[in-house]
């Protein structure tokens, strides 16, 4: 049985990807030589090989399983390590090889799950149903791969896959606009293919371990979406070595009248869904353009409400909003919730967690421009 391509966001388009059962043969029998096998599961399996360890293959398997491309179908996928380096391969329906934007799918996922086997480079196969290795790349470190557009004077941004010359110049100027570019030799990456558009940031040592910065990059993320075609977009965190280290997700849900719910993190579509219908009932969104985002990052809920100028000053507007929080959480994982006021301009004016008991205020440290 064939799985699912790796999802990008949770309202991917289904992709075109077709990957076969059993990767195993001739062009691959170095595999074979005491070989073992983990499975994630109760169907998918990892074979690893060489000096491959189990915990680097269960690692690498959890990692393809949190990725949505183990789906317990009974899907295997070969590891090998030795001397001359770390190599995944997959088997592909015939001419997949041949389609780029499907190629960089691949490189795509291989390089998300890269830190789970040791980091990058990763000798990437693609394979036929004959088991004969139709393309073989290296997979290096992001800033290496794509071309290039600079923005002033020392910025860039690096782009793969399918996306153009001025998709990378449009994020640029998204980028300067939004004070995240300051000429100061920040590197950004743009990947774009049939699995969706992928935005990369490389941040300081431990960043992606700290909610509050990686909200900051989902909130960039969501500012910049427009630029290279709109939601939904997928947001990596990569380390000083552009091995990633965080992924997110960032989609939206429409209603009638123009009301939408923006998801991001490890939020989901459905619960993106259920929080829109709860508003509905309880009378909040009534199709009048109202706009609510809700994301979540180690169990830290943020749900977050564009209001009117001042509103944030009014107390018993503010315990509106409370009360309101308290009445949706059910539909977004329950209470504590961290409740946002914003205005117009998506500018954070009022933070606050709530609880059954009631609101706290959160002390937010002022938002930080590019890092390198």
């Amino acid at each position: 049985m064939a799985p699912p391509a790796p999802k990008s966001s949770s309202l991917s388009t289904v992709v075109k990807i077709l990957v076969a059962l059993v990767v195993l043969g001739s062009a691959a029998y170095y595999f074979y030589q005491k070989a073992h096998t983990v499975t994630i599961g109760t169907k998918d399996e990892v074979i690893y090989s060489g000096t491959a360890t189990k915990d680097q293959a269960t690692a690498l398997g959890n990692a393809l399983k949190n990725l949505g491309y183990f789906q317990d179908r009974g899907v295997s996928v070969l590891l090998g390590k030795g001397s001359s380096g770390t190599v995944i391969s997959y088997v592909v329906e015939d001419g997949v090889w041949n389609k780029p934007d499907m190629v960089s799918d691949f490189e795509t996922v291989t390089r998300s799950v890269a830190s789970a086997v040791g980091g990058l480079p990763i000798d990437m196969r693609l394979v036929n149903s004959t088991k004969t290795v139709e393309k073989e790349e290296m997979i290096n470190a992001l800033a290496g791969s794509g071309s290039t557009v600079t923005i002033g004077t020392k910025d860039e941004v690096i782009y793969s896959g399918t996306a153009t010359q001025d998709q990378a110049l449009a994020l640029g100027n998204a980028l300067k606009s939004d004070g995240y570019f300051q000429d100061l030799g920040v590197t950004v990456l743009l990947n774009m293919g049939s699995s969706g558009t992928t935005i990369s940031f490389v941040v300081q040592e431990g960043s992606w371990n700290q909610p509050a910065e990686i909200f900051k990059f989902d909130e960039l993320g969501r500012e910049v979406a427009g630029s290279v075609g709109g939601l939904p977009v997928k947001i990596q965190l990569v380390d000083s070595k552009n091995d990633v280290e965080k992924t997110s997700s960032i989609g939206e849900v429409k209603f009638a009248g123009g009301d939408s719910v923006v998801y991001e993190g490890e939020a989901t579509q459905a619960e993106g869904q259920a929080l829109g219908q709860q508003l509905q009932t309880i009378g909040y969104m009534t199709g009048k353009g109202v706009d609510v985002f809700v994301g979540r990052h180690k169990g830290t809920t943020i749900l977050s409400f564009v209001v009117a100028d001042g509103v944030w000053n009014q107390p018993d507007m503010v315990s509106g909003f409370e009360t309101v929080a308290r009445t949706v959480a059910p539909s977004i994982g329950g209470l504590p919730v961290r409740l946002r006021m914003v205005s117009n301009k998506l500018e954070v004016e009022k933070d606050e967690t709530v609880t059954a008991d009631g609101a706290t205020p959160v002390q937010r440290q002022p938002a930080q421009g590019g890092q390198q």
